[in-house]
């Protein structure tokens, strides 16, 4: 046997203190109703409107008349409605729809049969707004589709990386050594991008992170002049796997620390003007040191790095590069657009 909505909440109150009326009970349970964004309507089997408690503002109850469907919801949702508590009626199970109102507004309506403390048959229909649900849910679909896209380029840039790392080299050792260091790199520049949640990465950073996972007998001397820039994820990636072939085609392979002088400087156009940014990297080797000693710097990685420093990277930012390394040290120059594919606005 069906049993009416009072017994079946008094059925599910786990406990109240008999000091608290009905009246008291009733307000509480009002208070939480209208805080919960929920509506809940009563209507007679005939479904005539007994009771409507928080309908959203996108409705409202008519001033004049007795409310029924078509005069709240309006005609063409009010007969669909009407219809679908006809049938609801009828058969005895209850239907959940839901309706998208006044633009980006979402609504859950669950409609059904009930029975009164006098056994009369009545419709009882819930709606809840679920608007900031569906938002969330869109959110996460997004979110999940660009984590996808992101993961999905980030693999072709390892296996980009472990072809080419692969060419041409004389030993596994060598290939390993090669590819672990630019696996590492690229493992930094994600760091710091993944820290700003996607945002990007100061340049300052991305060299001081680049310097920390190098495997170098002497660290060089960072002089950094000019605009700290934000540059975008791609941005980052790409001149993150540059910065780490430049430091690395610079190491040296003897057994004495030498002294390395690296200076980087970085120039923005004017304020409130659109042009190009400009990059220069330079380091000064001693004279013990040169510049492509030892393993990191074989010929299948000089012809590696040229290529990621004159055509990759440039192409990635839709800028221009030079690029020279000899006896004396390493420099490279990048100018490339600061644009919203590059770098992020304050």
């Amino acid at each position: 046997m069906q049993i009416s909505p009072c017994e079946e909440f008094v059925r599910r109150l786990s406990w109240h203190n008999a000091s608290q009326s009905d009246e008291q009970l009733r307000e509480y349970l009002i208070l939480a109703l209208l805080r919960s964004r929920a509506c809940i309507t009563l209507q007679s089997e005939e479904l005539q409107y007994l009771y409507i408690a928080n309908l959203p503002a996108v409705w409202p109850v008519p001033t004049e008349g007795d409310p029924n469907d078509e005069n709240i919801f309006g005609h063409e949702l009010g007969e669909e409605l009407h219809r679908r508590k006809q049938a609801v009626v009828q058969s005895g199970q209850g239907e959940r729809i839901e309706i998208n109102a006044a633009g980006d507004r979402v609504f859950e309506f669950n409609m059904e049969v009930t029975t009164s403390r006098a056994r009369e048959r009545q419709v009882l229909t819930t709606i809840v707004d679920l608007t900031e649900t569906r938002r969330r849910e869109k959110l996460l679909r997004d979110l999940l589709m660009e984590v996808s896209h992101r993961s999905k380029n980030l693999l072709a840039v390892v296996l980009s990386l472990a072809t080419q790392s692969a060419r041409d080299v004389s030993s596994l050792d060598e290939f390993q050594t090669d590819f672990r260091g630019r696996l590492y790199s690229l493992s930094k520049s994600q760091d710091l991008v993944t820290d700003a949640d996607w945002y990007g990465a100061g340049l300052l950073d991305l060299i001081k992170g680049q310097i920390s996972v190098e495997a170098l007998r002497v660290r060089p001397e960072l002089q950094f002049f000019g605009d700290d820039v934000v540059l975008t994820p791609n941005a980052a990636l790409h001149l993150g796997l540059g910065f780490h072939e430049l430091l690395a085609g610079a190491s040296g392979g003897g057994e004495e620390d030498h002294h390395r002088r690296l200076r980087v400087s970085c120039r923005l156009p004017q304020a409130g003007s659109a042009g190009m940014a400009e990059l220069e990297w330079s380091e000064a080797l001693s004279d013990g040191l040169q510049a492509g000693a030892g393993g990191q710097a074989s010929g299948a990685d000089q012809r590696f790095s040229s290529v990621l420093l004159r055509k990759v990277i440039p192409a990635a930012l839709s800028g221009r590069s030079e690029y020279r390394k000899d006896e004396g040290g390493v420099f490279y120059r990048i100018v490339f657009p600061v644009s919203e594919q590059n770098v992020r606005k304050n």
